[in-house]
């Protein structure tokens, strides 16, 4: 693909002849010598991905330290219970139980586990350090308790070199969760609205507005606001209200009618008039 005066690119695709999946994705540029991107899939014989592995072949990205090797262990109800990169391509297909530090590593190097209860709820998260020591983190997870429904995520604990930590959350009735209290991070109070909607969202440090049309962050002890639509006005207060407005103008013919005519009555309108919501 020539893209003008830059170099172009082109991306590759394969698919095994017979189950159609993808096999092999590869990414070849103009003027440089091999891949920047050479990707192979694996799968077991039920179509889980058992392996991603990259090894470019364009010289200034060769050597393991480049190479990408990840390896994925699923139990029989197709539960993702291992995920790792292996040092060496040859050990992906290892055992759990044969996974040792030194198998390790890779571009991006990581190396986790599951477990899950019989609802399949994950139960236990294990992060395993990759700088060839021992050291792992172990999040545990709670399920049911309270307030919260079966499914519900209560509390989580974690133990680790770095010490221990805990989560809390709670829910409403309906099952929306109404306070989140998180380590290192403000207080947060949650509130809904009869549509099942996240009108809004309080912490210690400000408000924090989130919906389609705007987005609040809190930065500090102030708020400040990003819009992904048209420019709107926002009051905030330092620790628990906010108020805003916004604007929008449209760039057609408009149809209106006053209340109390008819269609018939109705007039069109050439202006452009804007509407304002109170959000």
């Amino acid at each position: 693909m020539d893209v003008g005066n830059g170099y172009g690119a082109v991306v590759s695709y394969q698919y095994d002849d017979v189950t159609n999946r993808l096999t092999h994705v590869a990414l070849k540029r103009e003027q440089v010598v091999g891949t920047g991107l050479a990707v192979c899939y694996g799968y077991d014989a039920v179509g889980n991905v058992t392996s991603v592995k990259d090894k470019p072949t364009n010289a200034v990205l060769a050597g393991a330290q480049f190479e990408d090797n990840q390896c994925f262990g699923y139990d029989g109800l197709r539960r993702l219970t291992s995920a790792w990169t292996a040092a060496d391509a040859a050990n992906c297909g290892m055992a759990q139980s044969q996974v040792r530090p030194e198998h390790v590593g890779g571009a991006a190097p990581y190396w986790t586990q599951y477990e899950y209860d019989p609802l399949g709820n994950r139960t236990r998260l294990v992060e395993h350090a990759t700088d060839g020591t021992t050291g792992a983190t172990t999040t545990a997870y709670e399920y049911g308790t309270g307030t919260a429904g079966p499914h519900a995520l209560p509390s989580t604990s974690s133990v680790g070199p770095d010490g221990s930590e805990s989560a809390t959350y709670t829910y409403d009735g309906a099952g929306n969760q109404v306070r989140r209290d998180l380590p290192d991070v403000p207080l947060q109070l949650l509130g809904w609205d009869a549509e099942g909607e996240l009108p809004r969202s309080t912490s210690l440090t400000g408000v924090r507005r989130g919906r389609t049309l705007s987005r609040m962050v809190a930065r500090g002890s102030f708020t400040t606001r990003t819009a992904t639509g048209s420019p709107g006005r926002t009051a905030v207060g330092r620790r628990s209200t906010c108020r805003a407005a916004r604007s929008c103008t449209s760039i057609r013919p408009v149809v209106s009618r006053r209340p109390g005519t008819t269609p018939s009555r109705a007039r069109r309108s050439r202006s452009a008039p804007t509407a304002v919501w109170a959000e």
